[in-house]
C-alpha cells in the first residue's frame, strides 16, 4: 500500500524547516503549538525516520528532513 504525504502536514514541515522554531512554524500556519508538534510527529512516524533534532537552540534538520525539503 502506497502512503500518501498530506498537503497539510508538508506546509507545517516547510514553515518548521524555515523557522528552526515551532512556536513561530504555529504561528505562520495558524495551528497552536502542539498541532504543529503532532503533525511533524505523524509526518516522522510516515516517512520512519526524524526530519528534526531538537537541541537547545533551536531545531536542526538532519539529512533525512533535507531529503524531504
Amino acid at each position: 500500500m502506497k502512503k500518501h504525504l498530506n498537503i497539510d502536514f508538508l506546509n507545517t514541515f516547510l514553515a518548521v524547516a524555515r523557522s528552526k522554531n515551532l512556536e513561530t512554524a504555529a504561528k505562520a500556519v495558524y495551528l497552536s503549538h502542539s498541532a504543529v508538534s503532532m503533525q511533524i510527529k505523524s509526518l516522522e512516524n510516515l516517512v520512519g525516520s526524524p526530519l528534526f533534532i531538537r537541541e537547545k537552540s533551536g531545531l536542526k534538520i538532519p539529512q533525512q528532513g533535507k531529503t524531504l525539503a
